[in-house]
């Protein structure tokens, strides 16, 4: 068995990302706010309360740990008093991201319980307590799932990454080679052989088109993630623009990792208390994060699926600096920088 050591992704990060800030003014459609997201708030609120009473859990687990049967979940022996024992099969509607994620995979039937429990006793007072009861068990399957669920959770970032390219002309895009650590990926490597592979099937039986990374596994089955990392410059040195957003992605565009740089995030709301008044300071501001920045480098972290993932593109979107920009210019001025696709196997064999 392999003594390869494989980092499973903390909890928290499996709750879908409430967006801070829009990825580009030109995709109106995108909103800066999750609909649900007093819910991300609810359950971060359960899950420090649970966290206060809890045994400190490693997320580091050796890769024998992975092919083990995932832990049953403690069941409710009560289900005469579960309100929720019968749900309908149908979900409602919803435009709420964590909802979307985590309606699916093996964890569903305990988060439609608190996700319906939540709906019922939103704004009472003693809603989180009559929601404990949910809330455990799905934290618990969560607990075995964790590498599964962050495929799930990148499948949702799948429309996000397509609609931002789409609002990108060539006259936008630039080329570059950003610095990847591929450490952890030849490490594996060397221990494992090139033709490790969890996945049972890559495309619909029905109408041949590629499956989701996640779907691609056998049911309930919690696979090996392996973390890259690549360092990106936070300011452009030749235009002088900040960096937006960070992403990566397979030989088929599929989504392997996506990060907002926050700092953007907060330039973005200082443009928007700007005064006229406060012009000038807002510019002088800006040009001093600048000058901050210039050297700085984002760390952005990605995923590979063993046996699935073939080659890597790493791409940023670079924006101007809402502060000190002109307010009534409706689309700042972007830049996407894609990397060429490095090829896995290429890059194994180069290290022999």
């Amino acid at each position: 068995m392999h003594r390869f050591v494989t980092q499973r992704i903390a909890r928290q990060r499996l709750i879908a990302t409430v967006r801070p800030f829009p990825i580009h003014r030109r995709l109106s459609t995108i909103t800066t706010l999750d609909n649900h997201g007093s819910l991300s708030g609810w359950l971060a609120m359960m899950g420090a309360a649970m966290a206060a009473v809890s045994v400190h859990q490693t997320w580091t687990s050796q890769c024998e740990e992975v092919f083990a049967p995932v832990a049953e979940v403690e069941e409710d022996d009560a289900e005469e008093d579960d309100p929720y024992v019968n749900l309908p099969d149908e979900d409602e509607e919803t435009d709420c991201s964590m909802c979307k994620t985590f309606r699916q995979g093996p964890c569903r039937p305990y988060w439609r319980k608190l996700e319906r429990c939540f709906k019922d006793h939103e704004g009472e007072e003693n809603g989180a307590v009559r929601c404990m009861r949910y809330f455990k068990p799905h934290q618990q399957c969560l607990m075995g799932y964790s590498n599964l669920y962050q495929l799930v959770s990148l499948e949702m970032k799948q429309e996000l990454v397509s609609d931002l390219e789409l609002s990108i002309s060539e006259e936008e895009r630039r080329k570059w080679n950003p610095q990847i650590d591929w450490s952890t990926y030849l490490e594996f490597t060397k221990e494992t052989g090139l033709s490790y592979k969890e996945t049972v099937q890559s495309r619909d039986t029905t109408t041949n088109e590629l499956l989701p990374l996640w779907k691609r596994l056998p049911d309930n089955k919690e696979p090996v993630l392996l973390t890259l990392t690549s360092q990106l410059p936070k300011l452009n040195p030749e235009t002088g623009m900040i960096l937006k957003v960070a992403y990566a992605v397979d030989q088929d565009g599929y989504v392997l990792g996506l990060t907002y740089n926050k700092k953007y995030g907060e330039l973005l709301e200082k443009s928007k208390g700007n005064t006229t008044e406060g012009t000038d300071d807002a510019k002088n501001d800006s040009s001093e994060e600048n000058q901050d920045n210039q050297h700085d480098q984002f760390e952005f972290d990605f995923f590979i699926l063993p046996g699935e993932t073939k080659s890597v593109r790493v791409c940023g979107l670079y924006s101007e600096n809402p502060v000190g920009a002109d307010p009534n210019k409706e689309i700042l001025d972007a830049l996407l920088f894609k990397s060429k696709s490095f090829s896995l196997k290429k890059i194994a064999k180069s290290s022999v």
